[in-house]
């Protein structure tokens, strides 16, 4: 599994694995999960994040980056609200893209903060090479 600082395990029958990462109002603020930390070939790339979420409006529940160096090298962020969740009990695929600029950047690694509002259930990442384009 992936390292973490925040939040806890929680069983969901409907997660694809039986069990989510979850924080909610009683988790502190923190990283709830980062890692995989892998090398990946120069090129466009995403991540892609089976969530849900529920909290109050307009006010932040996590901030998912893609980083790499350890997080010294951002690739990616992108602060997520409520909003996205319109259904708290539905997942959605969360998509972030971003591009490894040269060859050598090491340890790429997706990273989720739990900024305290409401609650958020992770069921997967997955960082894949992006599809191209089909010439035409």
């Amino acid at each position: 599994g992936y390292p973490r600082r925040t939040g806890y395990n929680a069983v969901a029958t409907d997660s694809l694995f039986g069990t989510v990462r979850r924080a909610d109002p009683s988790t502190p603020e923190g990283w709830l999960l980062f890692g995989r930390y892998i090398d990946l070939e120069t090129g466009k790339h995403v991540a892609r994040l089976r969530m849900r979420g529920s909290g109050v409006s307009d006010v932040p529940l996590a901030r998912i980056e893609v980083t790499a160096s350890g997080g010294e090298i951002e690739l990616a962020s992108n602060t997520l609200l409520p909003e996205l969740f319109s259904d708290p009990s539905e997942w959605v695929e969360v998509i972030l893209p971003f591009e490894v600029p040269a060859p050598g950047i090491p340890r790429v690694e997706t990273r989720v903060y739990y900024l305290g509002n409401g609650q958020i259930d992770i069921d997967y990442i997955d960082l894949q090479q992006a599809p191209t384009q089909p010439q035409g």
